[in-house]
């Protein structure tokens, strides 16, 4: 009865029909995000440059030109290029002209190389691989094992802190009489005390591993809290593993023991200038604010899903919050280090959103706020088969953009028509970003559009829409992706956002 009642209050605004969405430009000015980026450029380059000085204090020689001075120095500074292709990531074209000028740059440092040392080309090439071919290893590996890439968020740096703990001990312990007379010799007494003298050197090792298994669980507790309190996130994950990479295994040419601590030194350099850029070049975005975003998808897209997620939450990561119903197919993807800890203490069911109370507290404990570099972060919300209506109806309620992804959607795949319905219900038509591909059944997609238009609530605020067609977007990969960005960019911008920074 409810249901004919409503499709009778609707019959004075038609079905205004679905479009597909043309944006006017295919490329993404990305100048809004360069301020965000301004931080980590300025102190890696002040970090590399840094570098350079020591390494020519250390090595007790000056360059007699002032040009290669600077080549050098441009050669310790080169991370910052990789820093810059993380950040731009998630485009087309802005990514890969930062990669053109970094390829053109050494090209152009290779001949002036080997023109001035007269080694060769190949040879010159082979020193500059040899001195940072770590780095593109290093990202190469995080992006052939999406599996463990948000796990070595929180095991990577740990790890490699207690590894470098270790060889500092152990190269102090086998060069430094004092230490070994200060901290084995007693060991080696005691021992022999109660006669187990020969199993002294076992026991010395199984102290140290001891030793460096507290360092680990110190450091992943420092990383959680620093991950809670907003002072680490991914991307300076990301960027400080490029940089202690950088220094380390440069250092490491000017002896073992002094290019370790001379590498760590120079990194913990670099961090402080980080937080010191930070505070000086803190962004506040108050010409449109925060926007939510809210993520919804086909379920069944599997790693397609994950795939344009990523890119969407480096583009979105600067604009606002993003949330979404979490699901397997983003496991990974949204995996963090809170997550992890709250795992190992059966801590994750009391995300569940199995009532409307449990629904209101975790509402109310998302986070909304930025990091300290201005960047914001995904909230997942939990559900069952039972709940997920409810979660959805939520979220709805206060959010300022709503990214659809319907790719895949079909007769087969028809999982996300009930959030179709509720999106026309509940939210504005130019809030709502629709993405298809070639494998959409477009016909489908009008048709329950159609439905839930028949059925428009009296409060809905599409009852003023004067046949706005339903636009979608078509993305069919990623040479789509600056277009893709374009649009939701205006859309954002015609949106108000719900909550202030």
């Amino acid at each position: 009865m409810q249901e004919q009642v409503l499709i009778e209050q609707n019959t004075d605004c038609p079905f205004p029909g679905i479009e597909r969405m043309e944006p006017n430009s295919n490329r993404l000015n990305p100048s809004y995000q360069l301020k965000y980026l301004l931080p980590y450029i300025l102190a890696g380059s002040m970090a590399g440059f840094a570098l350079h000085l020591v390494s020519f204090w250390l090595e007790d020689r000056w360059p007699t030109k002032i040009f290669s001075f600077f080549v050098l120095g441009y050669l310790c500074c080169l991370p910052v290029w990789m820093v810059v292709y993380l950040f731009f990531k998630h485009t087309y074209h802005t990514k890969r002209i930062a990669i053109l000028f970094m390829v053109l740059s050494l090209i152009l440092v290779l001949i002036y190389s080997t023109f001035r040392t007269q080694t060769g080309f190949f040879a010159t090439a082979w020193a500059l691989v040899w001195m940072y071919g770590q780095i593109p290893i290093f990202l190469l590996l995080i992006r052939l094992i999406p599996a463990i890439r948000q796990i070595l968020f929180t095991i990577y740096p740990a790890v490699l802190m207690s590894v470098l703990a270790g060889v500092i001990i152990m190269k102090t312990f086998s060069q430094d009489d004092e230490m070994l007379a200060l901290f084995f010799h007693p060991l080696y007494d005691s021992l022999q005390a109660i006669g187990l003298e020969n199993h002294s050197s076992s026991i010395f090792i199984l102290l140290i591993v001891l030793l460096l298994f507290i360092s680990f669980y110190i450091i992943a507790r420092f990383l959680r809290w620093a991950y809670t309190t907003k002072r680490y996130n991914y991307f300076m994950f990301m960027t400080d593993g490029i940089w202690l990479l950088q220094m380390v295994y440069y250092c490491l040419s000017w002896g073992e023991q002094k290019g370790l601590w001379v590498g760590l030194l120079l990194f913990v350099f670099y961090k402080v200038l980080l937080i010191i850029c930070f505070r000086i070049f803190k962004v506040e975005d108050t010409t449109f604010g925060p926007k939510n975003l809210l993520v919804l998808r086909v379920f069944a897209l599997g790693k397609e899903s994950a795939s344009l997620y990523e890119r969407l939450q480096n583009y979105w990561q600067f604009k606002g919050p993003i949330r979404l119903i979490a699901g397997h197919d983003l496991n990974y993807s949204t995996l963090d280090i809170d997550d992890l800890i709250e795992w190992q203490l059966n801590g994750l069911k009391y995300r569940f959103n199995t009532s409307a109370a449990r629904l209101k507290e975790n509402l109310e404990k998302m986070d909304l706020l930025p990091d300290k570099d201005g960047s914001y972060r995904c909230s997942e919300m939990y559900c069952t088969n039972v709940t997920w209506k409810m979660v959805l109806k939520a979220l709805l309620k206060d959010t300022d953009v709503v990214f659809m992804d319907l790719r895949r959607f079909s007769k087969t795949n028809q999982g996300c028509a009930h959030e179709i319905i509720a999106l026309i219900h509940e939210v504005d038509l130019s809030k709502i970003c629709f993405v298809i591909d070639q494998r959409t059944d477009l016909k489908l997609f009008e048709n329950v559009a159609r439905e839930a238009w028949n059925i428009l609530p009296l409060d809905s605020p599409n009852r003023l829409n004067r046949n706005k067609p339903i636009s979608y977007f078509r993305y069919d990969g990623a040479r789509d992706s600056d277009a893709l960005w374009h649009h939701l960019e205006n859309i954002s911008r015609n949106t108000t956002a719900s909550h202030s920074q």
